[in-house]
């Protein structure tokens, strides 16, 4: 779990864990301190204290989500893989199902869904449209492959990208050496599609396990900077390279989620250009 001046938010999270995790057998939270300046490291280090299932990494500076994630990936011992953030929380007792049909089904990769809560006055969506957007209907339980889900989920608009929503084996991530690129926002983009291009053993199930908190100042409701566009523009550039060396349905996977990017990055540039001619 990254962390960045997260105090705010970092004893809630943790303490949705244990009665989450608990349940789905035996469990351990990297908690990776990405040069914090508030009381982010304290907090941590007094719930590893209490919980020897609780670790703390440090960086000595802030290098970003990837970064964080990469660290903390290379500290997990565990058969299963999550990828918490920090200011979110994971559902009690719903985890365990995930886990359960992972661990049943010897799954790559398990899709799953969230619920929300709003944590802001003025929030861009109400909490019942957040929760539409993350949920998606029980017919994806089959197992089949990372590509071919993916390919459905896009077809019908239940593509989503952010690696909160999916379980990974840790062999699997091992085998495969996947990470995630440093120095991009949106970086979920680019390794839950290649992570799910190499996936053979992928299914979905349609319980929120997670609770995602929609506040001011995340990457989900700031305003659209320059750097928001040139990550997304560099991502697509990514999975089109992909593309031309794929075949098959790979090739269509990464063409799609390419076009789709590309486009999400001239909306953003246009909000930008707007935001701008209006001040």
């Amino acid at each position: 779990m990254p962390a960045f001046n997260a105090a705010q938010y970092l004893d809630e999270c943790l303490a949705s864990v244990t009665p989450a995790a608990s349940k789905a057998g035996p469990w351990e939270i990297v908690v990776v301190d990405d040069g914090s300046t508030d009381a982010t490291a304290d907090i941590a280090a007094a719930w590893a204290l209490r919980d020897a299932r609780v670790r703390l990494v440090h960086l000595r500076k802030n290098r970003g989500l990837s970064v964080a994630r990469n660290r903390g990936l290379g500290q997990c011992r565990g058969r299963f893989v999550h990828f918490l953030d920090a200011d979110d929380r994971l559902a009690p007792a719903l985890l365990s199902d995930v886990v359960e049909m992972a661990s049943t089904k010897n799954l790559d990769i398990a899709h799953f869904d969230a619920g929300v809560f709003i944590d802001m006055s003025d929030a861009p969506a109400t909490a019942e449209q957040y929760a539409a957007y993350y949920r998606r209907p029980p017919t994806y339980s089959e197992v089949t492959t990372g590509t071919a889900l993916a390919l459905e989920l896009l077809e019908n608009d239940h593509w989503r990208s952010s690696a909160c929503l999916q379980l990974f084996s840790r062999s699997f991530l091992r085998a495969h050496r996947l990470s995630f690129a440093r120095g991009l926002l949106h970086e979920d983009n680019l390794f839950t599609a290649e992570a799910n291009a190499v996936a053979r053993r992928v299914a979905h199930v349609a319980v929120p396990a997670y609770e995602r908190r929609i506040r001011a100042g995340s990457i989900t409701t700031s305003a659209v900077t320059e750097r928001h566009v040139a990550s997304l523009r560099a991502i697509a550039r990514r999975l089109s390279r992909r593309a031309q060396r794929a075949s098959g349905q790979d090739r269509e996977l990464f063409d799609r989620l390419s076009a789709r990017l590309a486009n999400d990055a001239e909306l953003a540039s246009a909000r930008l250009a707007a935001s701008r001619a209006s001040r």
